[in-house]
C-alpha cells in the first residue's frame, strides 16, 4: 500500500492532476530553454560576416538569489565596416567565461551589425539545454504515475464492474457516485 495517499493507491483522476501540474511547469521550462536555443541558432544563421573581437571588460551582475555572489557577463568589442560596436552577453556566469583582453571570433549580421554570434561563447547554449532538459524531466516525472495508475486500473464499462472495483479498493476514480453514497 502507498503510505503517501493515506494507505490507498492513487486514482486515475489524481494521477491526471499530477501530470497536468507537472506538465505545465515542465512546459514552461522547456519553452524558456527552447527560446534561448532558437535565438542562438537563428543568430548563427543570420550572422555571416566573420571578424575578430576582443573582450573589453566583464560586466558585474548581482546573482540575486545568492548573497555576496557576483556573476560576470563579457562585453565584446568588434569592428564592422570601419565602425566600432560593443555587445554585452545576455547571460552572466561565475567564473567568467573569458578574460579581459582575450580575442574571440565574432560573426556579425550584415543587415544589423548589432546582432552577433560568438562561437566561443557557449553559456547561453548550456543555459538553454539545461532548462529544456529540466522541463522534459519534470514532464516525464509527472507522466510516470499516470502510466502506472492507468496500467494498473481499467476503466469500468458497466456499473457492476464499477461496484466490483470499488469493493476491492481499486476504484478508478471515474465519476464514482459510490463514494458519495457511502458517506
Amino acid at each position: 500500500m502507498n503510505k503517501k495517499y493515506g494507505g490507498r493507491k492513487m486514482t486515475r483522476k489524481e494521477a491526471a492532476v499530477v501530470f497536468i501540474i507537472t506538465a505545465v511547469f515542465g512546459l514552461i521550462f522547456m519553452t524558456i530553454g527552447g527560446i534561448v536555443l532558437a535565438s542562438r541558432f537563428l543568430d548563427k544563421k543570420r550572422c555571416t560576416y566573420e571578424t575578430t573581437g576582443i573582450v573589453s571588460y566583464l560586466e558585474e551582475r548581482d546573482s540575486g538569489e545568492r548573497r555576496n555572489k557576483v556573476s560576470y557577463a563579457p562585453v565584446f568589442s568588434y569592428e564592422y565596416e570601419g565602425k566600432q560596436y560593443t555587445y554585452s552577453a545576455k547571460i552572466a556566469s561565475n567564473p567568467a567565461p573569458f578574460k579581459v583582453g582575450e580575442n574571440v571570433t565574432v560573426m556579425v549580421c550584415p543587415e544589423d551589425p548589432t546582432v552577433v554570434y560568438i562561437p566561443e561563447y557557449t553559456t547561453d547554449l548550456w543555459f538553454g539545454w539545461i532548462f529544456a532538459g529540466i522541463g522534459a524531466a519534470v514532464v516525464l516525472a509527472g507522466l510516470i504515475p499516470m502510466i502506472v495508475v492507468f496500467r494498473r486500473t481499467k476503466r469500468p464499462e458497466t456499473v457492476q464492474e464499477e461496484i466490483a472495483q470499488y469493493m476491492s479498493g481499486e476504484s478508478s476514480g471515474y465519476g464514482s457516485e459510490l463514494d458519495e453514497l457511502n458517506k
